[in-house]
């Protein structure tokens, strides 16, 4: 299914935060600056960091697809199932963002002393991605999601991104896993979008993370107008 069945709205800006704690304004103003790339310094000159940028999407598909659970099955009710494929994106202070993967859904690989193991230095949007009745597929408001993103990452100094990148890679992975995961015979269903962002550098200590993950994944979830009871 190409990208343009699913049609997140545009947006005209990003959001930024307007007020916030001493703790956090050295956070905010390193990491809120989208009018140009990030820079750094390297022997003496400035070099630019890499952006995150949808278009670099490397995607590597599963060779071992799974099965959709029903919808109404103990398997989805629990909320541990993931469809076939996430998307990651790396980041580090010296390089800026690392092209992005579309891969196999699949664990993580990250040091003990990652930071977000012991500081909780992590940050994430809940999302859906809605299977209409006319059989097409939508995300409702990604715009609003990725800008909320941008400054929760900015509160806490991981990195920051265009949202508008974002949400193309949220589209990405929506239109390689909705048109399996949300069958056209089961209209009104959604799969949860769960965008995160963690620091991964192997240090103890609370300091700006040097190293973070960017990653996408789609969840099967129940109806949740419909009471456990009934």
């Amino acid at each position: 299914m190409p990208l343009a069945a699913i049609t997140p709205p545009s947006s005209s800006g990003t959001a930024t935060p307007t007020s916030t704690s001493a703790l956090t304004n050295a956070g905010i103003s390193s990491s809120l600056q989208k009018t140009a790339p990030s820079l750094f310094a390297q022997n003496g000159t400035t070099t630019p960091l890499a952006d995150l940028d949808a278009s670099l999407l490397h995607a590597t598909y599963t060779t071992a697809p799974r099965p959709v659970p029903g919808h109404d099955s103990a398997e989805t009710a629990a909320q541990r199932t993931c469809t076939d494929h996430m998307v990651t994106a790396r980041w580090t202070l010296a390089r800026g963002w690392e092209a992005p993967e579309l891969k196999p859904y699949g664990a993580l690989s990250i040091m003990p002393n990652a930071s977000v193991l012991h500081y909780a230095t992590e940050c994430f949007e809940g999302m859906k991605l809605y299977r209409g009745h006319d059989g097409r597929l939508r995300l409702f408001r990604p715009d609003r999601n990725a800008a909320r993103m941008l400054t929760s990452a900015a509160r806490i100094a991981l990195p920051a991104f265009p949202p508008v990148e974002l949400i193309k890679l949220v589209t990405a992975l929506c239109a390689t896993d909705g048109p399996k995961w949300l069958p056209k015979t089961q209209p009104g269903h959604f799969l949860y979008i769960r965008p995160t962002m963690i620091a991964t550098d192997a240090a103890l200590g609370v300091q700006r993370p040097k190293e973070a993950l960017l990653y996408l994944i789609l969840a099967c979830f129940p109806d949740m107008t419909v009471s456990a009871s009934s």
